[in-house]
């Protein structure tokens, strides 16, 4: 009696200690903007800056696909209409990927405007999905990219996207 509860403890504890290890996200937190998400992995780090604004991209390759956050910083509060300064930093996606519009549609991130996108680039058979938002004076782009097609994890990690500390 004694050898099969053990058994079955440790069974158990295989399971449960084999579902953890396959599930090793990493929570990320940018630094400047507060922003938040959850990666496959850790994430590398970089920065980039030029005409007039600060890029900082956290992104993680694994084996089918490309996971990316990046928060894009302006020198002021992006000033008009947010769907309009949504439609250029979508417009500049497009152009930067070489890709072409699948789909698009309108939501919200934590009380701001945004947009989830789908892209496909036929050259090499890529597939985008991405989700555009914008608050005060930064663009945020988190972008999932595979070949042929997106994993399973696109929408955990697009849904895990938060914005930081500023207010809408």
């Amino acid at each position: 009696m004694f050898n099969r509860w053990l058994a079955a403890l440790l069974g158990s504890l295989l399971i449960c200690g084999g579902a953890m290890a396959a599930d090793s996200w990493v929570h990320y937190r940018d630094p400047a903007s507060g922003a938040s998400m959850d990666f496959p992995g850790q994430p590398e780090l970089s920065t980039a800056n030029g005409d007039g604004r600060v890029t900082s991209t956290a992104g993680v390759s694994t084996d089918d696909a490309y996971y990316s956050l990046s928060v894009v910083t302006y020198g002021e509060v992006l000033d008009g209409d947010p769907w309009t300064v949504l439609e250029a930093g979508l417009a500049g996606g497009l152009n930067a990927a070489n890709a072409t519009l699948v789909s698009k549609t309108r939501t919200e991130i934590d009380g701001s405007p945004a947009m989830v996108v789908d892209m496909k680039r036929d050259s090499d058979n890529l597939k985008f999905r991405s989700v555009f938002t914008v608050r005060d004076s930064r663009l945020y782009v988190a972008v999932v990219v595979g070949s042929p097609q997106l994993p399973a994890e696109t929408d955990r990690f697009l849904a895990s996207l938060h914005l930081g500390g500023e207010t809408p």
